[in-house]
């Protein structure tokens, strides 16, 4: 659980919510926490890579891929139209707040696919502002900034978009 308070961007008074930064603080006990989902994110990492059930195609935050190995891969498949004379076609996505949109089901969906158990607890919040705490609510679709598993969670949410897409064969050699 945390509370959620809100710290204003500008020294100026305003009222617009987009005019405030959240800052979520944990108990002691709540950032002991941390270091056990350091060590969950490092196993499940591990076996999404040994299994190979991640896309080849997914270079960001993975060991040995990076923005280098992503534009060698994409020179090679442009040389390889270019060889062929084919066209090809190119989609990049740029997600807007993708890790607050980041669907929990779908993840656990997903993780039952592959036949991996995992539970992603429910994350309850509340709202501080001045003196005034708001009940405490779920969050559902969010992984908040600096949670450890965000980015493997998001592999994973993700991988749904690239089933929909086969790979030609010589992007996902070596």
């Amino acid at each position: 659980m945390a509370l959620i308070i809100s710290i204003p961007k500008k020294v100026q008074r305003t009222l617009t919510t987009k005019d405030f930064r959240p800052i979520r603080l944990l108990s002691c006990i709540g950032k002991t926490r941390v270091n056990g989902q350091q060590k969950i994110n490092v196993k499940n990492a591990n076996i999404l890579e040994q299994c190979q059930l991640l896309d080849c195609r997914q270079h960001a935050f993975r060991k040995g891929k990076g923005t280098g190995s992503y534009l060698a891969s994409l020179g090679e498949t442009l040389e390889q139209a270019k060889r062929d004379h084919l066209y090809t076609d190119i989609a990049a996505f740029d997600i807007y707040k993708a890790y607050n949109t980041a669907w929990r089901e779908g993840m656990l969906r997903q993780f039952a696919r592959w036949g991996i158990q995992r539970n992603l607890e429910n994350r309850t919040f509340c709202a501080g502002i001045g003196g005034s705490e708001s009940g405490f609510y779920t969050e559902e679709n969010r992984m908040p900034k600096g949670f450890v598993l965000a980015v493997t969670l998001f592999f994973i949410s993700m991988n749904s978009i690239f089933a929909t897409h086969p790979p030609h064969s010589s992007s996902c050699d070596g």
